[in-house]
């Protein structure tokens, strides 16, 4: 006898339990009521449609899997990356599915709990997200003095399908300070997220990046001389000699608000006749401003018949800025 069943459980082909694709449409259903690619951003999601026949399914438990992204429902018990719901009263379950950083096709199965064979499954494309969908710069200065202290409000949109909890970036700069230096830094409401740049004492161009999750988006800042809002001379001596051997040093102090002139900065060193208005004399070493501000040059007056007051002006290249001091030259 216990031959006879083993040979007649051999006889049997377990294809002849299989069930036929109609007599599972009928059991079971899942449908992509959502867009069906959705960018692989790690927050946008899509819904789908489960149902379970008859329609007096209730508590009628399912079980939703995916190999990409990740299941949202509420009230369902994730394990292992299953999903494990109860369907409603009409049989049917409406649930989510967010989008992985990772390009490609998601396969969603879902399955009548203790029945393996009964099964459905649908596909979502995960397509490549553009960055600037995510995060994008949408304030950001062209250029700022390089005068270690002026400052300029950088903003960046973050896109409000984020989650509140995770809606927050983190900046960087290669020139100049952030504010706050804190990272990361969450959004307002509107998904804005601000940050303050305050420029360093030296030229140059910093890269900015902003980085959300694995998205980051990068643009540049040029730091270009901080130039003299006012400029001041003076000189040591109140007269100078008619003579070729006379020479007298003038410094002047360029200076801003806020912070300070650009070191290196060039400035014309110039003498007029008070009376006439005529040029005289000539400058030599004549030097670059410091860190401080500080430039010098000395005024040598030749031989002139011109017996009187002299102005040792300092002014900008473009002379829109200026500091003058007088000199008064005397007889040799």
């Amino acid at each position: 006898m216990l031959l006879c069943g083993l040979a007649l459980g051999a006889c049997h082909d377990p294809a002849d339990y299989d069930l036929t694709e109609e007599q599972v449409q009928s059991i079971i259903s899942l449908e992509v009521t959502g867009a069906a690619s959705i960018p692989a951003d790690g927050f946008t999601t899509t819904t789908l449609v489960a149902r379970i026949y008859p329609s007096n399914a209730n508590n009628r438990t399912l079980l939703i899997s995916t190999d990409r992204g990740t299941l949202v429902k509420g009230g369902g018990k994730m394990a292992d990356g299953t999903l494990t719901i109860n369907v409603g009263p009409d049989g049917s379950l409406e649930f989510d599915l967010k989008s992985s950083v990772e390009s490609g096709d998601a396969v969603v199965v879902v399955t009548a709990n203790g029945q393996p064979l009964v099964s459905a499954s649908k596909t979502v494309t995960f397509e490549p997200a553009n960055p600037d969908d995510t995060v994008r710069f949408i304030t950001v200065p062209a250029n700022m003095p390089a005068d270690n202290a002026s400052q300029s409000t950088i903003e960046v949109q973050l896109n409000t399908n984020i989650p509140a909890a995770s809606r927050q970036a983190t900046f960087d700069t290669t020139l100049g300070s952030l504010i706050p230096a804190s990272k990361p830094i969450a959004a307002d409401a509107n998904g804005v997220v601000r940050v303050t740049l305050q420029s360093p004492p030296a030229v140059g161009s910093t890269r900015l990046t902003v980085t959300h999750g694995s998205v980051i988006r990068q643009t540049s800042v040029d730091f270009v001389r901080a130039l003299p809002m006012s400029i001041s001379a003076a000189t040591t001596r109140l007269t100078v000699k008619s003579s070729v051997d006379e020479s007298v040093e003038v410094t002047g102090m360029l200076s801003r608000t806020p912070g300070s002139v650009t070191s290196g900065s060039t400035v014309l060193f110039e003498a007029f006749r008070t009376d006439t208005g005529a040029p005289i004399g000539a400058f030599r070493n004549i030097t670059t401003s410091d860190a401080t501000g500080r430039v010098s040059g000395s005024f040598l007056p030749g031989v002139t018949d011109h017996r009187g007051d002299v102005e040792l002006r300092i002014s900008t290249p473009d002379r829109s800025i200026s500091g003058s001091t007088l000199i008064r030259i005397i007889a040799p």
